[in-house]
This record gives C-alpha cells, structure tokens and sequence, in this order.
C-alpha cells in the first residue's frame, strides 16, 4: 500500500502528517507501525511521531501516536502541525479548525497566514497547585548538576515537567549541566529584554517548552505577560492570559513529503 505523507515541525520539532480524510483512502494502513518506521532518525524520516487526519463522521479528527508507534494525544506542536496541513488542504475554515481527539478537541486558531496559536492550559507546579505570577517564584531549588550549583525553577506546563533555569547562564552550558535531571525536562534561558528571551532545552514539545519558559520568567519578575521566546532562529510568542492560561502561537513549517509502500518493509 502506498502511502503519502509530509514533514512538519514547529522550532525544529518535527511531526509526520498523513492525511486520511478523502473518501477513497482505502483500507487503513499499520499506523503505529507506520509512526515508528518513520519516526527513526536514519532508516526513517526523523519525527517525534506521527498524526492521521481523518474525517470519520464529518468532524476532523487527529488521531497520533509517539516515536514508539505509542498511542497519544497529538502534543501543542503536533496539533499546529496537523491545522497547517488541514488548513493547506481547504479541510478547515481559514479562522481556525478542531482537531478532535480521543480526549475530547483540541482548537488551533489561524493568526494570519503563517502564524497558528493554540491555548496550553494553566501552569502548575510539581504537586498540581495552581503556578501565579505572584507565589511561582517561591519554589527555586539549587541542585547540584554536573559539578556545579545551578538554581531551576521547576513547574508543569502541558503534562510535562520542566526544570527551568533563568539565572542568566549560557542557555547551552546550563542545559548541559542539567542532561540527566530526574523526571524533569531541562529548560534554560537567557533574557534579552522582559519581552525576549532566548531558551535551549531538549524538549518534546517546542511550545509547551516556550510556555514553560514565560511562566517561569514571569514568577521570577523577568518578564511582561507576552514574550518572544527564541529557540535558535525560531520564535514563538507566548502569553500568559487573564484567566491563568498561557498561549502560544508559531509558524509551523513544511520540512518534505514522500511516499512510502509499507508492505516492501514485511516482504509484501
């Protein structure tokens, strides 16, 4: 069976696309399997995994699974991913689509003609507490990483927890300090003005790393409630909102598309 499928990426993060949702797709391919061949860095594509447009009963539905061939929830990057390529499809209105999902949906509004947002939820610290702009800053934490005493910030944004650093520190050198933090995900920035900042991490997820990254600075009374962040030539605006959600918006990319026949890899 052949199969087409497209490389997205939000900051670099990239996502595999498959689009499911003509009348005539035919049966149903291995997608978990599917998710894994390609998600490999050299056999493959190089993905973190991949996502399925499918159109069922009329809504659009995003149906992904992990590097693993995992079933998952499609994460903030996969989402955008998914809306660029409904949107370039004409599979969703040009202000914004939802994405359902086995959760329930997921909205991914239409900034402008590059740019998507999507609403990441509320921060919170470790034990699920409400993280405010007020009491955020009171839970830093030195560890000892690396030989040396580095100060993080740790909070929960996305479903993944993140030790934060904004001590001013090369973002490179501080994360390499980090590399092994336990259940944590690194996150280091430098501050280049109170709506700026630059941020090196081996995240999962470039924008729920960016809403991480204004929560944190923001508790530590480094930043304003919308900020750039920077992850090497890329930006992400991020705002933290009225309501205690944090926001964010990014301009996923086409990376390639190709073609795959999944039967030649089982000797079909």
């Amino acid at each position: 069976m052949e199969i087409r499928f497209y490389k997205l990426h939000v900051a670099g993060n990239p996502w595999i696309l498959v689009d499911r949702t003509a009348r005539d797709a035919g049966p149903e391919p291995d997608l978990a399997r599917l998710a894994l061949e390609l998600s490999r860095p050299r056999r493959g594509a190089g993905a973190r995994g991949l996502v399925a447009l499918e159109r069922p009963m009329g809504d659009l539905w995003a149906r992904a699974w992990d590097s693993r061939g995992e079933p998952m929830t499609p994460s903030p990057d996969a989402a955008l991913c998914a809306a660029r390529l409904a949107f370039d499809k004409g599979l969703a209105p040009r202000d914004g689509v939802e994405l359902r999902v086995a959760s329930g949906s997921i909205k991914v509004d239409a900034i402008d003609s590059r740019s998507l947002g999507v609403t990441l939820g509320p921060p919170a610290t470790l034990a699920g507490e409400p993280f405010d702009e007020v009491g955020g800053g009171s839970g830093v934490t030195v560890v000892e990483a690396g030989g040396r005493r580095v100060e993080i910030l740790p909070v929960r944004v996305a479903g993944l927890s993140w030790a934060v650093v904004t001590t001013g520190e090369k973002p490179r050198a501080a994360l390499e300090a980090l590399r092994g933090t336990a259940l944590m995900v690194p996150l280091a920035l430098r501050m280049l003005d109170r709506s700026s900042m630059l941020a090196a991490s081996r995240a999962p997820d470039a924008l729920a790393a960016a809403g991480a990254a204004l929560a944190a600075a923001r508790a530590r009374g480094l930043a304003e409630r919308e900020s750039a962040v920077r992850f090497g030539p890329d930006a992400i605006w991020t705002r933290w909102n009225g309501d205690g959600t944090l926001y964010c918006a990014a301009s996923p990319a086409y990376a390639f598309s190709g073609e795959l026949w999944q039967g030649d890899r089982d000797g079909a």
